[in-house]
This record gives structure tokens, C-alpha cells and sequence, in this order.
């Protein structure tokens, strides 16, 4: 990628917004390669959508950051960093919201299951709280915008879809996702190395179980 096919915004005395100007610059790989082998004065790394936010230990020339933006690019075709391919089970039995997404998509409980268990997810963001990944991949018929009114606590490991993604909650917290089924297994581990399960740009892949699959 050349200069010229980057935003760089400058937030703060020590934050900067990167943006390809072109769709097709990928910038997942990117991200965890850099995050792999941060340089010395990237102090936090954020990626959301296809932007990435990049904070520095100390005030940095923004020249600077635009060039090691600009020649690192090259780590998204790197081998330096392992893409890990997980297969994650879901329990059916508690999709909280299973009928109101049926009745949003047209189809049945079967074929919905069966369309989701088809797609290999990709990790494309990380946030919102630890170990909290945002797997891309939902078909555009299965795409809902979050709920109206959010709930006040869902429960940990529940699986659930919006917009262009699908995750898992790794702790009970407040949400506007669509629930549809439930994960028994631990994402997010303070004494693992890393503590989420889940990397930027890993591969998912879901096997639906129980009643409603």
C-alpha cells in the first residue's frame, strides 16, 4: 500500500485514526502482525471496522507514524504470526431470542442453524470488553440492527448475531444483541497467555447442538 492510500488522522498529542482509502487494503493481518512485534512506541493498538486507532507512549512526529504505517503494511502477507482455526460449540436450547429472528429472516429454525454452522468467521475486532470478539462473516439475509431497547445483562457465553457479526459474551454484561444459543467454553482467561482465545484474523467456525438445531 502507498502513502497516498491512507488516512491518518491525528486524535490527540499521542493518538492517531488509520484508514485505508481503499476497501480492498485488508488491514486485520496487519494489525496482528504489528501487535506481534509492536515497535517501540506504540503503547495500544485498537481496531474497529477498517479503521485502526494507534496510541504512542509520548508525543510522535505524525510523519513518522504515517511512514511505519505505510512501509509495515507488508505484514499482513507475513508468516511471522499464526492464523489459529477454532471450532466452538453452541447449545441451541438457550436462544433467548430464536423465534424473533425467525420471524425477521423468513426461514426456520433448521435452515437458520444450518446457514450460520456454513460460515467461517474471521476475528475482526476485539473490544467492547475483554475477550469480546466480533466475528465477521453474517450473509446479508441474516444482517438485524440491534434491538431497540438493549438488555440489562445477558448471560456469559451466549452467542448471539448483528448486524455483520456474531460473537460471544465472555462475562455477563449489558447488550442489544440477537441471542441464539449458548458456548460452555472459556474465551477469556486472565492466566492464558494471551488471555482471549480469540486473535485478530483467527478463523471460527460454529457446530449448533441441541433442541433447535
Amino acid at each position: 500500500m502507498q502513502i497516498t492510500d491512507l488516512s491518518i488522522t491525528r486524535l490527540n498529542e499521542q493518538s492517531w485514526l488509520c484508514t485505508p482509502l481503499k476497501s480492498s487494503h485488508p488491514i486485520t493481518s496487519w494489525v496482528r502482525g504489528l501487535t506481534s512485534r509492536p515497535p517501540f512506541w506504540l503503547r495500544d493498538c485498537v481496531m474497529v471496522a477498517n479503521s485502526v486507532m494507534l496510541v504512542a507512549h509520548e508525543e510522535f512526529d505524525p510523519w513518522q507514524i504515517r511512514r511505519f504505517v505505510a512501509l509495515t503494511l507488508n505484514f499482513e502477507t507475513s508468516d511471522s504470526y499464526q492464523i489459529n482455526h477454532h471450532r466452538l460449540t453452541i447449545d441451541t436450547a438457550l436462544a433467548l431470542d430464536l423465534d424473533e429472528v425467525l420471524s425477521r429472516v423468513s426461514m426456520n429454525a433448521k435452515a437458520l442453524y444450518q446457514t450460520l454452522s456454513s460460515i467461517e468467521f474471521v476475528v475482526s475486532a476485539n473490544g467492547f470488553a475483554p475477550g469480546f470478539s466480533y466475528l465477521s462473516g453474517i450473509p446479508q439475509s441474516l444482517q438485524l440492527p440491534r434491538k431497540a431497547t438493549p438488555r440489562t445483562a445477558i448471560p456469559a457465553g451466549s452467542f448471539a448475531i448483528a448486524s455483520e457479526y456474531a460473537a460471544i459474551y465472555p462475562k455477563e454484561s449489558p447488550g442489544g444483541w440477537y441471542l441464539l444459543g449458548h458456548c460452555e467454553q472459556m474465551l477469556f482467561d486472565l492466566a492464558s497467555h494471551p488471555p482471549s482465545l480469540l486473535q485478530l484474523g483467527d478463523k471460527v467456525r460454529f457446530d449448533f447442538v441441541g433442541c433447535h438445531a
